[in-house]
């Protein structure tokens, strides 16, 4: 008979209820676990859909990026504004060259497929050497329809071209407009075809959990699928969508399709209607958690046994040592990590007191590890942020650095890799706060060079600073920012070219640099609501961080004495002075 008011049977009633405890937490960790897991499925889903949705309007935008710039050509247009030439000779001649040209074109693009143009005055042009389907286009409903709406016009995912006897290919292509550059009359139009399968290399990826990716038109009415032709299924993830009115804000959801529970993520495509959508089912969301959880119940079972087992055999012997157990642990709640159990048997409860002397051990030296890794987590956050760069400036740059590479202007990449690697070596300047003015001057150069890749048709600039400047002392980043405030709000605001300049001056023991533009300029209201900004050191105005950011650390280098001042007249363009002294040998 057990004594319910012994040690033993209150040790047996302390497990049974400690089990108890564990298999509520257990289920407790498993309904957290679904939801982590749930979590994954939804950041996979989503991610791969933007992911698909980028590299899909990468593919598209480069056919009406193509075609756009077929449209604007100067000698196709003048084909097109004139009548077609009175012998087969001449125009055959003429179709030669100017297919040539096309097929120029068309061979530096990977995704593009064929490149057409078709005038109003019945002349045809082509980049593919196929076999036309006819030799009269005007007649086709795509054709009446852009010279009627003046707008490009994308045709769903068909068999074959609508221009060549090609139909070995599901295709995609953009009808674009080709308006006169005189008359802004319509001329014909450009079709650019793009071959499905490039899609399919996009999705090849896949999603994490092996799901489906499809595209829909403007009334969600599935155009294009990865994998499947199944009717039924495309029918019913019609129906789906048609009922649920689905986001296509990029969001994962739940949504039913054929009586199973799914996951979709979609996003509108570009500015034709189209999205991207991504689908799994829930099953397979789950299956390899239930084999887990299956794996974990087996477990508990098997160790409850076990510790069913020792407990009762183990609770006869420790009446008396799990006091000083118990007053060990006492003072160890109370934060003293220097006691020691001192407990001579050899059974389970010595066993404890040797582990609960090295569990001591260990979280006292845990817990001197933790404190020195929290002090190596301050001191790198600390150097991340002295180190942060833009990463939209990166993202522009690299995206700049691909296009050239795909144009085969590996001169260029060369010079903006170069450019971009200067450019961070100077950002970071193994963390010292102040470089030298030739060194600021080669890292404005450098930023003024890669940005002249995107914007070399309305930018220009001058760097007019004596040399007898270069050696003194100049905060990191100083200029840099000034001119980009200069090119994004002065000369990209103002929608022409324009001129930035640089130049310097010494006044007694200072020298103040102007940072110029011929931009869009600020009016006198705005100037002072900018000149306020810069005294209250505000930092929340988007279109202001830059410059407040250089003022603020001006001011706590070297004082409020110095800084920034600023000239605006509205349409003429914005000068900024900085002032800044003398100085050489700066430390940090």
């Amino acid at each position: 008979m057990i004594n319910f008011k012994s040690i033993k049977a209150k040790m047996l009633a302390y497990f049974f209820s400690l089990f108890i405890i564990l298999l509520i937490s257990f289920v407790i960790f498993y309904q957290m676990a679904v939801s982590a897991l749930y979590r994954v499925a939804t950041d996979s889903v989503e991610k791969t859909i933007q992911q698909i949705n980028k590299d899909t309007y990468k593919v598209l935008s480069e056919a009406t990026r193509i075609a756009d710039n077929v449209s604007r050509d100067g000698e196709i247009q003048v084909q097109l504004r004139n009548p077609l030439p009175d012998s087969q000779q001449e125009m055959y001649k003429q179709r030669m060259n100017y297919n040539y040209n096309l097929n120029f074109k068309n061979q530096y693009t990977v995704d593009i497929d064929g490149i057409y143009v078709l005038g109003r005055n019945g002349a045809i042009f082509r980049s593919s050497k196929g076999t036309l389907r006819k030799q009269e286009f005007r007649e086709e409903e795509w054709f009446k329809q852009v010279i009627e709406t003046r707008e490009e016009l994308w045709l769903a995912p068909h068999p074959g071209s609508d221009i060549i006897q090609n139909l070995d290919y599901l295709t995609i292509s953009v009808v674009y407009p080709v308006k006169d550059r005189i008359s802004s009359r319509i001329l014909g139009v450009v079709v650019v075809d793009v071959r499905a399968e490039s899609l399919n290399k996009i999705e090849d990826n896949g999603l994490v959990f092996e799901g489906k990716s499809y595209i829909l038109d403007e009334d969600d009415k599935v155009i294009y699928s990865d994998q499947s032709n199944d009717e039924e299924e495309i029918d019913a993830v019609n129906h789906a969508f048609h009922e649920n009115q689905a986001d296509h804000t990029g969001t994962a959801d739940k949504i039913e399709i054929g009586g199973k529970a799914c996951l979709y993520s979609s996003m509108y495509l570009s500015n034709n209607g189209w999205k991207t959508v991504g689908i799994i089912s829930d099953r397979q969301v789950f299956a390899p958690f239930e084999r887990l959880r299956m794996a974990i119940i087996f477990a508990i079972l098997v160790f409850g046994i076990i510790a069913v087992i020792f407990a009762w055999k183990g609770a006869d012997n420790v009446s008396e040592p799990i006091k000083k157990v118990r007053t060990t642990m006492k003072q160890v709640e109370k934060g003293d990590f220097n006691v020691q159990l001192k407990i001579a048997s050899q059974d389970e409860v010595g066993e404890l007191a040797q582990s609960f002397n090295h569990m001591i051990e260990k979280i006292k030296r845990l817990m001197a590890q933790e404190q020195e890794s929290q002090e190596k987590l301050r001191y790198a956050e600390l150097k991340a942020l002295q180190s942060q760069i833009n990463p939209h400036f990166l993202y522009n740059t690299l995206d700049s650095i691909n296009w050239m590479v795909r144009m085969g202007r590996n001169d260029k990449v060369e010079e903006m890799i170069d450019a971009l690697s200067t450019f961070f070596r100077i950002s970071l300047s193994k963390g010292r706060h102040f470089i030298s003015i030739r060194e600021e001057l080669i890292h404005v150069e450098k930023y003024i060079m890669i940005q002249k890749v995107r914007y070399e048709r309305i930018m220009e600039s001058e760097i007019c600073v004596p040399e007898e400047f270069f050696g003194y002392d100049i905060i990191k980043m100083t200029l840099q920012p000034l001119v980009e405030n200069a090119l994004y709000h002065g000369i990209k605001e103002k929608g022409e070219g324009g001129v930035i300049r640089i130049t310097a001056e010494g006044q007694g023991d200072n020298i103040v640099f102007c940072v110029s533009d011929t931009g869009l300029g600020m009016s006198k209201e705005k100037l002072e609501k900018l000149q306020i900004m810069m005294d209250q050191g505000i930092d929340h105005d988007p279109d202001a961080y830059g410059i407040i950011n250089v003022q603020k650390r001006i001011h706590m280098y070297f004082g409020t004495e110095y800084g920034l001042r600023f000239e605006s007249e509205p349409g003429s363009g914005t000068s900024v002075y900085v002032t800044i002294p003398k100085r050489i040998g700066g430390k940090g």
